[in-house]
């Protein structure tokens, strides 16, 4: 856990309580979300800003609550360009040392799965989304995306 202070940053411990999500990614890629990458897609829509991806309603929280492991998403851009995001849900993914599940996507899959023209659980069934590790774990997040993005 990162806590602020002046002039920087220090790590802390982690608290009794374990959080609900935990996500893990590097600076340059959280930066891509907000900024154009002319090697990756978009990643968010236009009108998304930090506070929308801060800010989830209790709804989502729900079927977050249902997800318990630690999976790792990685998007291949163009010219050897990777984007990643380690993602952590509940007490077992909170205790991995590493993901259990790595999902590997490229950047045609991701644009095609962003616009809606392509399913999630379609796309894994193709093998357009390539799965390492814990097959069960991801489907349970590909049902979950694809049950969130029914409801929008």
């Amino acid at each position: 856990m990162v806590k602020p202070r002046e002039p920087g940053l220090r790590r802390g411990t982690i608290p009794d309580c374990d959080p609900d999500l935990w996500l893990r990614q590097s600076v340059a890629d959280f930066l891509v979300l907000f900024r154009d990458d002319p090697d990756l897609p978009a990643l968010l829509p236009p009108d998304t800003d930090v506070m929308d991806l801060l800010c989830v309603d209790e709804g989502k929280v729900a079927l977050l609550l249902q997800i318990d492991g630690r999976i790792s998403f990685e998007i291949q851009g163009r010219r050897r360009r990777r984007w990643a995001i380690d993602v952590a849900f509940g007490r077992s993914g909170m205790r991995a040392g590493r993901p259990r599940s790595t999902v590997r996507v490229d950047s045609r899959t991701c644009e095609e799965l962003s616009r809606g023209t392509l399913v999630p659980l379609q796309a894994l069934l193709a093998g357009r989304l390539q799965v390492e590790g814990d097959r069960a774990l991801v489907m349970q997040v590909v049902m979950l995306v694809g049950s969130v993005r029914n409801s929008l």
